[in-house]
């Protein structure tokens, strides 16, 4: 029992008062918590790459390049959802979460800054006239190397040897334009940089510093130590940040210093620890998105766990009465503590991080259950119900401590090697295991110590199952592990052989179109409407579809973006060139699975009619006057009336005869619509029938409404995409998966044996490859009826299992480990693996019951877009439970015979030498 029970209500309530402030604003969109991508959508930024600018030869890779550094660089802000796709050759897709436009303008600065740092003596020279001269000279540079690359003109021109810098607006400098040396004897490039960090200045104002290896040092101090007196400019991505005058040679090291912002200096360090872009992204399209997830998979999701969570809630109560009351109160305020600690940290919360959350409650509830167990058993030796509570409490905490201990170990590791969605999952498990064991082991204890002092509960009642088994777990341990090495075996080889269908868009890519609707749509209505396009046997084609909200409301829009995998290309070709060709992305091959994919997306809106028509329809070419008529199907502003649009085309020189028939369809957006109008024109030089759209869209430029009215296009953009997941964010999971496991097996044998780590590890290898295996049958059996790839939400659900297996087998080891202290080393050690199951058979079986049920509500009720992520939950579980008794319990068995009969050899041989 606890002393000081007062001051304990204090701390406690003052954290109940200070977490429900700081959830005031929990759900207002722009104060409350930080909802990632797929759960609340953001913005998406469409860059675009000059590959006029990139030498032929490094063309095929510089998009991946441009890519893995900006995620390198978004690694520093890793508690975000961040998707980074490439779509065609030069164009990176960017979706970043959330709505705030500070953080906004932050994000796109790391992405458009090239991140090159690099030292300049500043040239004697500084009129106007050379300042012009170097300007020219850059230009005509550029356009030579554009040349050069595009059409092989020449030869490659050379790198001028000066160049006009401008000033940061608070630099030291006044000057508008610099001109800075620009060859090897007057700079010091900062790919010789060794580290970057935050640093201060003799004033302990914010300022960079940084470090060379040994080239870049021997570089900087032959210009520092040639040039003493002379300026020095520091130029980050054609800007001067800093100018100062040489006072003596360095070397190695230094610092940058100025009127800095900390949020700045910070910028900066990541640049420069990301490395530089090699291609510079312009921003091409910027546009706010709906949830990755889709509005109904995340509503579905939600109600979903939270009915799961109110059943165990209600179990509670019901199997521990008096006990579950407490339990359930030490589980709110886990979960507030949890949520509370989100939101003033500002961490952004992913779906992944939910199934943190979903660990973190399956890990609380496991507590008390672990804890009551405890108190039922000193109970049953005969103590009091203060005593029994007091013993009760000092058993279980070491047994919980090392559950969250290792959880937490694994966490960190993935944190810290992980990146993105990995993260976001590490953070949420790791603030959730410190909530848990603070109000499992102490709050619980402070209420049941008040309960029990002022005589408000003078005994704890429970319901009992599976108390005082005797079953002989390892008597069939041989059957079950060669059970299990099959099935294994068997799911890695089907892995195997399903190979990238096994695989989700997350880490394929695959199609991706935008859409323009005539009327106003849901994303659930969409996402129906391409999942059930079928073949002609009546199967569906596409498997694994994403539907995302481009701008409108979440009650509908009108712009969707729809991925699909690549899907297996017909080569029964069921469309003429001619249907193809009109948003065919590759003309050299006009019936790719991508174009495939457009058309049969248009035909099943079409047959609902709400694919937005072409710009122009119903060509029709006279013989006699010599006319063309054509119907042109127009975006504008509601505003606009058939006399504005007939106005605006004769203006702009359409020699338009007849304009009539306005058709307003729909309002596609808030204040536009889509009109449709006949004309009739004499065919000219200039506008050829069959040039009809490329002259109306040089009409639309340069008028007063150009950027208003626009032609009507079914889908704006067709692409060949990108996986979300980066390529290296496979091998980055992968490498911080090892690194745990190392750990664990590390602390384990710290706080047991080694032999305790290895079956550990076992264990979980089995189960991850077990889920693997699962999933990649479910997809073969199943694929026609349910979604089953492995995405990114499945890396979370495999984590999750990670988790759990690895918290539900250390209760049983500790157990173990207990039951061991004092017994003789010929102790009949199967034995004692068996007592130690059937002794925490109750909490194992409870515990799995309890997190069954809340993920089996989610696979039940959670929605489509869900189907993979619960599935995937409810075999974790499953084989979780599973594991711990049958593979972890027979390996510990395994290697601890193996450590005897090592031992017994070294001692007889020991015995033989002498």
């Amino acid at each position: 029992m606890l002393k000081n029970t007062f001051w304990g209500f204090v701390i406690v309530a003052l954290l109940i008062v200070g977490s429900v402030w700081s959830l005031k604003d929990f759900s207002d969109p722009e104060t409350g918590i930080n909802l990632g991508i797929d759960l609340r959508g953001g913005t998406e930024l469409v860059y675009e790459i000059d590959l006029d600018l990139i030498n032929p030869e490094s063309r095929a890779t510089i998009l991946e390049d441009v890519k893995a550094v900006i995620g390198n660089r978004f690694d520093a802000f890793g508690l975000k959802e961040i998707s980074i796709a490439t779509a065609g050759r030069d164009r990176l897709i960017i979706q970043l979460p959330g709505f705030d436009n500070a953080e906004l303008q932050q994000m796109k600065q790391q992405i458009e800054r090239s991140g090159e740092l690099s030292f300049h003596l500043r040239s004697t020279d500084q009129s106007e006239a050379t300042l012009d001269a170097i300007e020219a000279q850059w230009r005509d540079y550029e356009a030579r190397l554009k040349a050069f690359n595009v059409q092989g003109v020449g030869t490659a021109p050379t790198l001028p040897t000066r160049r006009v810098v401008r000033p940061k607006d608070d630099s030291v400098s006044t000057a508008a334009r610099i001109a800075v040396e620009w060859d090897e004897d007057g700079m010091v490039s900062g790919r010789w940089l060794q580290s970057a960090s935050f640093g201060r200045d003799e004033y302990s104002n914010p300022a960079i510093a940084f470090s060379f290896s040994g080239i870049g040092a021997q570089k900087f101090g032959e210009l520092t130590g040639n040039n003493v007196g002379q300026q020095l400019s520091i130029v980050l991505d054609g800007t001067m940040i800093q100018q100062a005058a040489i006072q003596s040679r360095i070397t190695n090291q230094g610092r940058i210093t100025g009127q800095f912002e900390p949020d700045y200096v910070n910028g900066i360090v990541t640049l420069l620890r990301a490395g530089s872009l090699p291609a510079r992204p312009m921003l091409a399209n910027e546009q706010t998105i709906g949830a990755l997830l889709g509005r109904d998979s995340v509503d579905r999701g939600m109600k979903a766990m939270l009915t799961g969570f109110t059943i165990v809630v209600i179990f509670m109560l019901i199997y521990y009465m008096a006990a579950g009351v407490v339990a359930n109160i030490a589980l709110f305020l886990n979960m507030l503590f949890l949520l509370a600690a989100m939101q003033i940290f500002r961490n952004t919360l992913t779906f992944p991080g939910m199934a943190g959350l979903l660990l973190t409650v399956g890990m609380a509830v496991d507590a008390n259950i672990l804890i009551f167990a405890r108190i039922r058993e000193e109970k049953a030796r005969g103590r009091g119900l203060a005593q029994a509570v007091q013993a009760g409490y000092q058993r279980a905490f070491w047994t919980i401590f090392d559950a969250n201990v290792t959880t937490l170990i694994t966490a960190y590791i993935l944190f810290k090697f992980g990146s993105g969605a990995v993260k976001g999952f590490a953070v949420v498990l790791s603030i959730g295991i410190v909530a848990s064991f603070f109000t499992s082991i102490y709050v619980s204890r402070l209420i049941l110590t008040i309960l029990i002092r002022n005589g408000w509960v003078k005994e704890l009642r429970m319901m009992a199952i599976l108390t005082n088994t005797k079953i002989d777990f390892m008597k069939r341990a041989k059957t079950f592990t060669t059970l299990s090495a099959i099935v294994v075996i068997c799911g890695l080889l089907l892995l195997g052989f399903r190979g990238r269908n096994s695989l989700g868009i997350d880490f394929t890519g695959g199609a991706r179109l935008i859409t323009s609707l005539s009327q106003s749509t849901s994303e659930t209505d969409i996402r129906e409407i391409v999942a059930d396009i079928t073949d002609d046997s009546g199967e569906k084609i596409f498997a694994d579809v994403q539907v995302q909200r481009l701008g409108g409301s979440e009650e509908g829009s009108t712009s969707f973006s729809i991925r699909t995998r690549h899907m297996e290309l017909n080569t029964s070709q069921p469309w003429t060139p001619e249907e193809l060709q009109p948003g065919a992305v590759d003309s050299a091959s006009p019936t790719s699975s991508t174009d495939q994919f457009r058309l049969l997306v248009a035909d099943a809106l079409r047959e609902r009619s709400l694919l937005a028509p072409d710009g122009i329809t119903d060509v029709v070419l006279t013989e006699d006057p010599g006319l063309f008529r054509a119907k042109i199907n127009v975006i504008a502003p509601t505003t606009v009336t058939t006399s504005n649009l007939q106005s605006f085309l004769t203006e702009k020189g359409f020699p338009a005869t007849k304009v009539d028939n306005r058709i307003q369809v729909a309002a596609l957006s808030e204040g536009r619509a889509l009109y449709a109008f006949d004309v009739e024109a004499t065919p000219t030089e200039e506008l050829q029938i069959f040039g009809l759209e490329e002259a109306l869209s040089a009409v639309w430029k340069g008028g007063i409404n150009a950027s208003e009215i626009t032609l009507s296009t079914p889908f704006p953009e067709v692409n060949s995409i990108g996986g979300r997941v980066a390529a290296d964010m496979q091998g980055k999971v992968f490498v911080s998966m090892m690194i745990a496991f190392f750990a664990i097996v590390f602390y384990v044998s710290l706080r047991f044996r080694f032999q305790f780590g290895l079956a550990a590890i076992v264990a979980l290898v089995h189960d991850i490859c077990f889920v693997l295996g699962a999933l990649a049958l479910g997809d073969l059996l199943l694929g026609d009826w349910l979604t089953l790839k492995i995405n990114l939400p499945v890396v979370a659900a495999l984590l999750t299992t990670v988790g759990y297996s690895l918290n539900d087998t250390i209760v049983i080891f500790d157990r173990i480990r207990e039951n061991l202290a004092g017994k003789k080393r010929d102790v009949d050690y199967t034995d004692i693996v068996n007592t130690s199951i059937n002794q925490t058979l109750n909490r194992t079986v409870l515990t799995s019951a309890t997190t069954f049920v809340v993920v089996s509500v989610l696979l039940l009720f959670g929605g489509e877009g869900l189907t993979a992520f619960s599935y995937a939950l409810v075999l974790g579980v499953v084989v979780g439970t599973y594991s711990s008794i049958f593979v972890a319990s027979p390996a510990l068995i395994y290697f601890h015979k193996r450590s005897v009969t090592r031992r017994e050899e070294m001692l007889a041989e020991f015995a033989a030498a002498k």
